[in-house]
């Protein structure tokens, strides 16, 4: 009873997170928030212990970047998890690695619908 076209799943041509148009969205989105925000955490110092960051500045670090996908992104992901390995060490390789995980909304693109008489 509705006219018109309704577009299907936006499938991509690989097999990776990318695999649907609307998880690439969410996860370039993503990535641009954190660019932004760690860009200012460049060459900024960090207390160490025994070369591993402190545990006040990891909290610091995560609970920072927690902060701005979510308010950026609160409509368009279910959850989120940001983890910064506390035994990366800072002194040997000036590098800093997160892990982040992002629950993208879900789409209800196809429907079964498991219908018969009862007696």
């Amino acid at each position: 009873t509705k006219a018109g076209f309704y577009i299907g799943i936006d499938r991509m041509a690989n097999t990776s997170d990318y695999r649907l148009l609307a998880n690439c969205r969410v996860i370039d989105k993503a990535a641009i928030i954190t660019v932004a925000t760690y860009v200012d955490e460049l060459e900024s110092e960090v207390d160490v212990i025994d070369g591993k960051i402190s545990e006040t500045d990891i909290a610091h670090l995560e609970g920072r970047l927690q902060q701005q996908i979510l308010n950026a992104m609160a409509d368009q992901i279910s959850s989120l998890s940001v983890y910064i390995d506390p035994s990366q060490d800072i002194i040997v390789n000036n590098k800093l690695t997160v892990t982040e995980r992002i629950t993208p909304k879900g789409y209800t693109s196809e429907k079964d619908v498991d219908l018969g008489l009862s007696a």
